[in-house]
């Protein structure tokens, strides 16, 4: 009977979590908690009690999924201001993600709007900025005409975070500027599930800005979401699963000799290095602690370190939250190619392989918690890559959506206030 009661304690906490789903980790301690007095309880009248008891401490937890009355703290009588969108939710009773627009009220041009733009992130004090973006997570900026990778680029040195360079990543990317590549060029009706931006190797950006310069006819949504909340509902459900990634995994990856662009992850080994000399590849291979084998086609396998794959949103003001910090969706179900399969392009620490079964329940999770705006031009997104996540949609049309990367540091602020260069 005891063994019985046990099995259905995950029930409980998945069937609360649907409704309550921020409650979840919560109510997993005092329900087990309850177990050892419950030797001659039946397991349907466990649940039924367990669920009338903890009801109320379910609904202070809830993490409510869409919008309702929660206000972003921004100031709504400048040029700037908070706006809403049909996709956003709240998750703790803060909007996700913040959207920020150009206030109606005022009768501004196009060209003016870029300018009061950058006016008012030079004006704000980098504690603003930064504050915004720890409490909501990502920051959508709508309307404001950002249409070319050369305005995209000015915008992003305004707000004055240092540059990352895109060394180590998986993808074929085309630099369009200074600080402004491609996204992800693979197939359009491949789907990039959600990861974490180069969650897979040692150095990882801060900050991950995307922009739209042309919207794709259907489809393309660059979904976002809380990476804390997907760590939170899958300790509830599975914690094993999170324990045995909470001592890391590996990444496995076979990389082509040149870039093949019709792989998501078909970066080669020449450009992932920026060198064609094998010696110095290795050297960089073995600084990193990566393990390499070349192979008798010219291409790359490498196996990383063993990296976190649930880390603490750990720093000054920052929630000490556990995040779903990995890509171990995305290489499961999306690193398939001539070279790769995603089954075996992932393992734990101990060199096991992950369940598929956890990975499609964590991919369902994900989807639920997924917050889809479509794109329209000009429009971009700032993220902080240490707690939300991304993904991209298929589609069809043609479709330009840009990023750029940036660590946490700023430029100073003298720097800053010169504003964007004219040229570039």
């Amino acid at each position: 009977m005891h063994e019985r009661i046990t099995n259905c304690i995950p029930m409980l906490i998945s069937v609360l979590s649907r409704f309550f789903p921020a409650a979840s980790t919560g109510l997993a301690a005092p329900i087990m908690a309850l177990i050892p007095t419950c030797k001659v309880v039946h397991c349907q009248l466990l649940l039924l009690l367990s669920t009338i008891l903890f009801l109320p401490l379910a609904v202070s937890f809830q993490s409510t999924d869409t919008l309702q009355s929660s206000q972003a703290s921004f100031p709504e009588d400048g040029a700037v201001v908070s706006i809403r969108i049909p996709e956003q939710k709240v998750f703790d009773g803060i909007e996700f993600p913040l959207v920020l627009g150009p206030n109606k009220k005022m009768n501004i041009s196009e060209g003016t709007l870029q300018e009061r733009l950058t006016k008012w992130v030079l004006a704000s004090t980098p504690k603003l900025l930064d504050d915004l973006l720890l409490k909501h997570g990502a920051i959508l900026f709508k309307g404001f005409h950002i249409d070319s990778p050369h305005h995209f680029n000015d915008i992003v040195e305004t707000f004055g975070f240092e540059n990352f360079p895109y060394v180590g990543g998986a993808a074929v990317r085309r630099q369009l500027a200074p600080r402004v590549f491609t996204t992800n060029e693979s197939p359009p009706t491949e789907k990039i599930p959600f990861h974490h931006e180069m969650a897979q190797v040692p150095a990882f950006p801060d900050k991950v800005f995307f922009q739209c310069d042309m919207p794709s006819e259907t489809g393309g949504e660059t979904p976002v979401l809380p990476s804390w909340e997907i760590c939170r509902r899958l300790e509830a459900l599975h914690p094993e699963f999170i324990r045995k990634l909470e001592k890391g995994v590996r990444y496995i990856r076979v990389m082509p000799e040149e870039d093949d662009p019709s792989s998501a992850i078909g970066r080669g080994w020449k450009s992932t290095y920026a060198t064609s000399d094998r010696s110095k590849v290795s050297n960089i291979l073995k600084s990193l602690n990566y393990s390499g084998e070349w192979l008798p086609d010219g291409s790359l396998r490498t196996i990383s370190p063993v990296l976190p794959a649930v880390r603490h949103d750990l720093g000054e003001n920052r929630s000490g939250r556990k995040t779903f910090f990995n890509s171990v969706v995305a290489v499961f179900t999306g690193w398939n190619d001539s070279r790769n399969k995603g089954e075996t392009a992932i393992e734990f620490a101990d060199g096991s392989y992950l369940d598929p079964s956890l990975i499609t329940v964590a991919g369902r999770l994900m989807e639920e918690l997924a917050v889809a705006f479509p794109w329209c031009r000009g429009d971009f997104i700032l993220i902080d890559n240490h707690t939300v996540m991304h993904s991209r949609r298929p589609f069809t049309g043609k479709r330009i959506v840009t990023a750029s990367l940036a660590k946490a540091l700023r430029a100073p602020l003298d720097e800053l206030k010169k504003g964007p260069r004219e040229e570039l």
